[in-house]
């Protein structure tokens, strides 16, 4: 350029094109390049959302694209600010579609990935009459440039001639089989503006109408879009790699480099262009929406393309891990890295209550020299009438206590799982397992302690602690067998619990002896419930303080036998304690308990995931009716 330099222009391009954007949260400036090595156009940089543009590439695109210099960097700069604004926008549609594509389109994958991902970009600005004219500009600019497209240099020539090709005939099949016009007579026939493309031959206005059945704007379908995209595209790469000795191919896709074919894509977008945050964001977001199996195998796929490994666990406990003596209890420490991140992405609101701890208050005891450096606060004020005078001043000599309080906290969490035969295995994706962590995960973020009791046939317990992988570990374990909830074991549990002299056994685990004994100690009838997976909660003789510590919380896919003498001590306890009942996957029992009419009881059905959002635990709400109140709707 000589009348105005491409800085300059930059300075007038940028603030028009982002304000016809509505201003998005990105650099506000175009960052210029004499050449960018390895990509040769431009990129749009997720890390730092910054533009990155070749001069060398848009100097092209003046002499041979015949572009006017603003058109051209107006275009570019749209077209890449429109992979922040219109698509992918975020990393978590590049990596499912990444995935599927790695599978489905084999080692053209990248190319079908990075031609969809300009599509879907493109497509939404060149619809629009006045603001998409750059981007139209542009493509038929760099349609002009493949269609001027040089010659095979000597070496290339006579390595082609060495394979007994025609390097004439070459570089016509390469434009003929070239990706780029092919979209950019797609983008012609949407638009109606003739943007340069002029293609009779038979098999290109196949792949085009082909694409023109496709509605790309349909997001319902944006996967069904994008696999037959994929397909249609794929028999075009197949031939155009065909076309060049082994010696000459470049991967499938387009790079110039004398063989007919130049994307204004550049590098293609691929997941090591965003932050490690970012990247969890978006596994974040595929977790929420994905089963477990296809969440899994996204992962592996972004792991093998970044090298990195993404498993949001906490740290490793000082403490002995699960498995001790006898028990067949199955560690599933594994599943930890899904169950968390999934968690994480759901919230809770825990309403703090008042409750009985152990807290410090300060009381004057005598008085001693007031001395410089001493609080201000100590200083006694009738010793020296206000004023403070040398070796006469006194000061208050406090002296710390400690005393027992009622204060208003978020209490500690008990949660009792179920894992016998009946409930699912956490490998395969299990509810009860996901409410467990989503408890867990945010008692401990508002300062409490969290204990465990998972049981089956047997029994194994976790003291309430600040060691947050500790309790996950508990919630994975599975013991797979029968249902039975050892009740002489539970109280021992809670007078442990109530004595807080827990620390020399956080775990521990009931034995097959002790199972037997409490088995026996059951009539026919009852062992019978027993053995057919049937659970007897019997929780009297608590220490009220205790309970009053603690939030109860009992997952479970239900079958209780005894239900009303579970109710019964449910509502003896709704003075001092709040329970919760997750009832998983058998919403049948859910009108049983309601129908009971629990006082502080909550009891939440969980089929599927969704049912465990926007949780409230102690929420404000009308205990027991009181049938004297007038009919209104302020209570409840």
């Amino acid at each position: 350029m000589t009348e105005i330099t491409w800085e300059e222009l930059a300075k007038v391009i940028a603030p028009r094109v982002l304000h016809e954007f509505y201003n998005p949260l990105v650099y506000p400036h175009i960052k210029l390049e004499d050449k960018i090595e390895g990509i040769g156009t431009a990129y749009f940089d997720f890390k730092t959302n910054e533009t990155h543009v070749s001069k060398e590439f848009l100097d092209q695109l003046v002499e041979h694209g015949e572009m006017d210099p603003e058109t051209a960097l107006a275009g570019i700069y749209k077209h890449e600010v429109g992979h922040y604004v219109h698509y992918p926008r975020e990393c978590a549609e590049l990596m499912f579609l990444g995935h599927l594509a790695e599978s489905s389109f084999g080692e053209y994958a990248k190319d079908v990935l990075a031609y969809w991902v300009d599509l879907k970009d493109n497509l939404p600005q060149i619809l629009k009459e006045k603001t998409g004219k750059d981007v139209r500009e542009l493509y038929k600019g760099f349609n002009l440039l493949i269609e001027k497209e040089e010659d095979f240099t000597e070496k290339q020539k006579e390595v082609l001639r060495q394979h007994s090709k025609d390097p004439e005939q070459v570089m016509e099949d390469l434009k003929r089989y070239s990706i780029d016009r092919l979209l950019i007579s797609y983008y012609q026939e949407q638009t109606k503006e003739d943007l340069g493309v002029h293609v009779d031959d038979e098999y290109f206005q196949e792949k085009l109408s082909q694409l023109m059945t496709l509605d790309f704007g349909d997001e319902s379908a944006n996967l069904q879009n994008f696999i037959l995209f994929g397909n249609y595209i794929m028999d075009v790469l197949e031939k155009r790699k065909n076309i060049l000795p082994k010696s000459m191919q470049n991967g499938g896709g387009g790079s110039g480099s004398g063989q007919g074919e130049g994307t204004v894509m550049g590098r293609p977008i691929n997941i090591g262009d965003f932050t490690d945050e970012q990247i969890e964001d978006g596994l974040d977001s595929i977790i929420r929406g994905k089963n477990k199996g296809r969440y899994e195998r996204v992962k592996e796929y972004v792991e093998r393309q970044t090298g990195k490994n993404f498993d949001r666990t906490p740290p490793k406990s000082k403490g002995k891990g699960i498995g001790l003596g006898s028990s067949d209890l199955k560690n599933n420490d594994d599943q930890i890295g899904y169950y968390e991140r999934l968690a994480a992405t759901y919230g809770m609101f825990i309403h703090k209550k008042p409750i009985v701890v152990d807290s410090t208050d300060s009381f004057p005891e005598g008085s001693e020299r007031f001395r410089v450096g001493d609080a201000i606060k100590t200083l006694d004020p009738f010793s020296t009438g206000g004023r403070i005078l040398p070796s006469i001043t006194r000061r208050k000599k406090l002296k710390q206590s400690h005393k027992r309080d009622r204060l208003y906290k978020v209490p500690n969490a008990n949660v009792i799982i179920d894992s016998s035969g009946s409930m699912e295995d956490p490998r395969n994706g299990s509810n009860a397992v996901l409410a467990g962590f989503i408890l867990g995960r945010n008692y401990h973020n508002n300062g409490a302690k969290v204990g465990a009791v998972n049981f089956s046939v047997d029994t194994a317990f976790l003291m309430p602690t600040r060691e947050l992988n500790d309790f996950y570990s508990m919630m994975c374990a599975f013991w797979n067998g029968g249902t039975a909830l050892n009740i002489p074991k539970i109280k021992e549990y809670m007078e442990r619990v109530a004595h807080s002299d827990v620390r020399d056994m956080p775990r521990y685990f009931t034995t097959e002896q002790e199972y037997e004994h409490f088995l026996g100690s059951l009539s026919p009838e009852k062992q019978k419930e027993f053995v057919d997976k049937d659970l007897e909660l019997n929780l009297r003789g608590r220490i009220k303080e205790t309970y009053e510590k603690v939030d109860n919380f009992l997952i479970t896919d239900g079958g209780i036998a005894n239900i009303d003498e579970v109710v019964g001590y449910l509502n003896s306890l709704a003075d001092v304690t709040r329970n919760t009942i997750f009832l998983i996957d058998n919403s049948s029992d859910y009108k049983i308990w309601t129908e009971a009419t629990l006082p502080n009881t909550q009891i939440i059905p969980v089929d599927k995931p969704t049912d465990l959002r926007g949780l409230a635990v102690g929420a404000a709400r009308r205990i027991v009716p009181d049938d004297d109140k007038i009919e209104s709707t302020f209570y409840g």
